[in-house]
């Protein structure tokens, strides 16, 4: 199938691209999602906006003192390849490298994996876990805002950016430890379910992909995790309650009933809370 028809325009500065994006463009990075589902006509836009040539939109990472900012041209690939990702936050590292293939990776920006928002995606489920900020402006708009990521999604495929652009994001620095794992149907696949877990002493951040129509946190479990050493484990009591918190509404699909989909993330879940807690034991 063919995209239907629509316009494109390819501006250099973000005055011009804001304004385009309010008269309803799509904006255009790597396009390894958009340029799909346009072909599949699941989206109909009216013109496009190639963002790639703007130059005040980063292509780089840039390590502040408390946050990671991460541009709004960053692909996966860059992030997968910064040893300091690796070593400040594994659980991106691991999310980048279960996204797609090696093409997709050096094409797909990582802040567009994130507009998009399907419940599904690597990085936003790793970034939603990661406390993360996007920086927004629209055209009305004297100065970007800051808008976090968890409220900046609305539900299946949609944000509350309306007409605005999503110009960078920030990741707060603090000391922790984190890991992203899906379950999907063969290598590289899109999941079915999802999970980041993040921990530090204090903090908790537990969220879930493909289990409702938006990554879901599980706030009671976070909050127990909060409470706990991190060595700690947790008792069988706790993990049979938590687990009814995993009650969420999966979507029924050619790949498998919702009580399946539950099943698969309270495994995923008790597999990963373990991980974490034998990480802390071993320093």
């Amino acid at each position: 199938m063919r995209p239907a028809n629509f316009s494109y325009a390819c501006p250099t500065t973000l005055a011009e691209a804001l304004l385009l994006t309010a008269r309803g463009a799509r904006p255009l990075a790597g396009g390894q999602t958009l340029m799909a589902a346009l072909r599949q006509r699941e989206i109909n836009p009216a013109a496009l906006v190639d963002i790639r040539h703007i130059g005040e939109l980063s292509a780089a990472l840039s390590w502040h003192p408390d946050h990671l900012a991460i541009g709004a041209l960053v692909t996966h690939a860059q992030l997968l390849a910064d040893a300091r990702v690796a070593q400040a936050f594994p659980w991106l590292t691991q999310a980048a490298r279960a996204l797609g293939d090696v093409q997709v990776r050096n094409r797909g920006t990582t802040l567009g994996n994130v507009c998009w928002a399907d419940p599904r995606a690597n990085m936003l489920v790793a970034l939603l876990a990661s406390d993360a900020v996007v920086l927004v402006q629209g055209a009305a708009d004297a100065v970007a805002r800051r808008v976090a990521l968890d409220d900046l999604i609305t539900g299946f495929r949609t944000t509350n950016l309306g007409g605005a652009l999503a110009l960078s994001l920030a990741i707060p620095r603090r000391v922790a430890r984190g890991i992203y794992r899906e379950f999907s149907r063969q290598r590289q696949d899109l999941a079915l379910v999802n999970l980041c877990v993040v921990r530090g002493e204090g903090h908790a951040r537990v969220v879930f992909g493909g289990l409702d129509q938006r990554p879901r946190r599980l706030p009671q479990l976070e909050a127990l995790l909060a409470s706990r050493p991190l060595h700690e484990t947790l008792t069988t009591a706790e993990y049979a309650a938590l687990f009814q918190e995993v009650s969420l509404n999966p979507p029924l699909d050619a790949h498998g009933s919702p009580a399946w989909k539950q099943q698969i993330a309270r495994e995923l879940l008790r597999r990963t809370l373990t991980e974490l807690t034998e990480a802390a034991d071993h320093g």
